[in-house]
């Protein structure tokens, strides 16, 4: 972590140690030749948390800054990250000893709380939990994903690994 951009060169150098010298980072840098690849959103899901709408302003802004100030080229990203919230998803859930997101209540005892009450309530924003936690919580509970729907979860989630 760095307070200013200036100190960034500075601590990569010390993290890049011996090989430091091999990331060229001294070397001035012609952004004309930078591609510039974006997205505003990862996926369209209900237990998706959506960008705010200022981020995505603000992305815009920079990205037509990066075009018109520095000529680089600038393109929305064609990523497949549509499944991404599912692959995420079915790589918690496969974990052993997955803790339950209501034994976290700051407000009620173990056992006290129902599921399907708390995501209709976390809709509304009434509830303690996140509407994303209660949807996975939903998911967790009612063991939505099928042996085969993890396993091709666990396939795609390889394949973008290797694309990254």
């Amino acid at each position: 972590m760095a307070r200013h951009a200036e100190d960034l060169t500075l601590l990569m150098n010390v993290l890049g140690g011996e090989r430091a010298h091999s990331l060229e980072l001294d070397k001035p840098v012609d952004l004309r030749e930078i591609n510039v690849f974006f997205m505003e959103e990862a996926t369209n899901s209900l237990v998706a948390v959506p960008v705010e709408k200022e981020i995505k302003i603000r992305m815009q802004e920079a990205v037509h800054y990066l075009k018109t100030a520095y000529g680089c080229h600038t393109e929305r990203g064609k990523f497949e990250l549509a499944d991404s919230i599912y692959i995420g998803c079915a790589l918690v859930l496969a974990l052993k000893e997955m803790p339950k997101l209501l034994d976290y209540s700051l407000t009620k005892k173990k056992g006290e709380q129902n599921i399907f009450f708390e995501t209709l309530k976390s809709i509304f924003g009434l509830s303690e939990f996140s509407s994303f936690g209660t949807f996975f919580a939903l998911i967790q509970q009612l063991n939505l994903f099928s042996q085969s729907k993890y396993e091709m979860y666990y396939k795609q989630n390889e394949n973008l690994q290797e694309k990254f």
